[in-house]
Parts: structure tokens; sequence; C-alpha cells
């Protein structure tokens, strides 16, 4: 995901996601993100990516450009093999980063 794309997700992410499913302190999120906090993982970040790009319109999100429900579907598939890592010394971020997965999965229907 280019820096642009990554960027242009987390904002929709925050946008039209975290107002009614609050799992994630934003401000906490974006400052551990530039500086390398506690608050941000590769998981946490591929988890809002994955599920920011339910809300964007890009075809390069998409697993088939023709199916907007598989938007996401590889950002989902790269965080369960991230997940693996994380469950050895689980973090807050691991315990967000399910969350958010959980939800992804079922606005997809992905299987």
């Amino acid at each position: 995901v280019s820096e642009d794309l990554q960027a242009r997700l987390i904002d929709l992410y925050f946008e039209w996601e975290q107002p009614w499913f609050q799992v994630v302190n934003e401000r906490l999120f974006r400052e551990s993100l530039a500086y390398g906090g506690r608050y941000s993982s590769p998981l946490l970040l591929t988890c809002i990516l994955a599920l920011g790009s339910r809300y964007c319109d890009c075809l390069d999100v998409r697993s088939d450009p023709d199916d907007s429900n598989t938007a996401g579907k590889k950002l989902l598939d790269r965080a369960e093999k991230l997940l693996q890592n994380d469950l050895r010394w689980p973090k807050i971020t691991t315990i967000q980063s399910l969350a958010i997965m959980g939800m992804a999965y079922i606005v997809s229907k992905i299987e």
C-alpha cells in the first residue's frame, strides 16, 4: 500500500468506522504510528487499512476489481499472518486488532 493510499485508508477508517465502533484512540494511534509508540503495531495498522478499504472506491484495495465486497481482503489475509506473531506476546494493539478484524469479516462476508 502506497503512503498516499495508506493515509487515505486511515482517514476513512477514523471518519466512518471509528465514530460508532470506538476501539482505537485516534490521537494515540497516529502519534504512535509517526513516532514508533506502543499504541500502533503492524497488525493494528493492517487491520485499520483493511477496514478503511471498505469505504474506499479505489480498485487497488480489492482482490477482485469487479466485486466491491472484496475490498480489504488482501489486507485481511496479511493481518491473519501478522496475528500469529502477535499472539505470542499479546498487547493492547492485539486486542484492538482482533476487534477490528472481526468487524471487517462481519461486514465483508469474506470467506
